[in-house]
């Protein structure tokens, strides 16, 4: 167990300075009308603008898209095709969750005796200070990777004895931090992209996936159960995908895990079981004929599934979700979309 840290051991006295003011610069930007770009109707949004849909189409499959898709089409489109053009602040935990993949991203670039307590405090003050600097101000967030930190350290994650897998890139050898695989899973017209957090190397010579998660909870799941919003298939079906774009490049794959290090615990992935191998790649052949449909008919459809944020806002066959709304104004989201009249 590693001995109590106070704020001040990982963080210094940051979090009682303050920042100095920028300069004052103020930048005038001529506000323009944007064009329409989607109609909505009660049941669904109308792609309405060609290089919107240019852009649909280029999109590649990924592990959250499956997931995202599955629940709300619509919601999904907007969510990744028009909410990064309208004044939108992305919610805190995503930002804390940043800081923290990136702090172990550059911790596990350490030679292993170099991966100590000190080392880790101050890579993470190195990350926000960078990247971040408006947070080191914010008390609750830096609160909160304190807690994070410490959950790593005293979670039994043995991060001294790692050894990480080195990867061809396709541009050279890397070590296996942050390496993107990419292919196709079953019979996918798109490819399947995204990027893996670490790839560590086992005794045997087998590679192993590890996936970093932020979540205050973990939620298990069990193959031997109806897959489900009580069973969730999430976190299986992205190691395992990752694992199998792995594969077919060469590498054998020993093992996958998600780690927790707020929840201080880890998920361990079965990447052998047959069974949860061909859902994988049954999820990913729906997902991306679910695609090309809603590509063919300029329309995704409304599903109103519980995290759903768009469905309660657009249209009236829906109520808001009670797991929060988008900070996104009216005047905003109306530049873009033709609302219901």
């Amino acid at each position: 167990m590693s001995k109590e840290f106070t704020l001040d051991d990982i963080f210094g006295d940051t979090l009682n300075s303050s920042l100095e003011k920028e300069s004052n610069h103020i930048e005038i930007e001529e506000i323009k009308e944007a064009s329409k770009l989607v109609k909505v109707h009660t049941d669904g949004i109308e792609i309405i603008d060609e290089d919107l849909m240019n852009e649909i189409k280029r999109k590649n499959l990924s592990a959250s898209m499956v997931s995202s898709i599955f629940e709300c089409p619509a919601d999904w489109m907007m969510n990744s095709f028009l909410l990064g053009k309208m004044d939108y602040e992305e919610p805190v935990h995503f930002v804390r969750g940043n800081i923290f993949h990136k702090t172990m991203e550059e911790f596990f670039k350490l030679p292993k005796e170099e991966r100590n307590p000190k080392a880790l405090s101050q890579l993470a003050m190195k990350v926000i200070k960078k990247d971040y600097e408006a947070y080191l101000t914010d008390r609750e967030t830096m609160a909160w990777v304190k807690q994070a930190l410490k959950g790593y350290l005293e979670g039994g994650f043995d991060y001294k004895n790692v050894d990480i897998a080195e990867i061809d890139t396709g541009k050279g050898v890397s070590p296996g931090i942050e390496i993107l695989v990419k292919g196709k899973l079953g019979n996918t017209e798109r490819d399947v992209v995204g990027f893996v957090d670490r790839i560590d190397r086992l005794e045997d010579g087998t590679l192993q996936i590890v996936d970093y998660k932020s979540g205050k909870r973990i939620y298990p799941f069990d193959p031997n159960k109806p897959l489900g919003d009580n069973n969730n298939f999430g976190y299986w079906r992205q190691q395992l995908a990752y694992s199998m774009l792995l594969e077919k490049d060469g590498y054998k794959i020993g093992g996958a895990k998600l780690e927790f290090p707020i929840a201080k615990g880890e998920v361990i992935v079965d990447v052998n079981n047959q069974k949860m191998r061909k859902q994988v790649e049954a999820d990913f052949e729906r997902a991306d004929s679910m695609l090309t449909k809603c590509i063919e008919e300029s329309f995704f459809p409304f599903n109103g599934h519980m995290f759903c944020k768009w469905c309660g806002m657009l249209s009236p066959n829906y109520t808001p979700s009670r797991f929060g709304k988008l900070n996104v104004s009216w005047e905003d989201v109306s530049q873009y979309v033709e609302l219901l009249g």
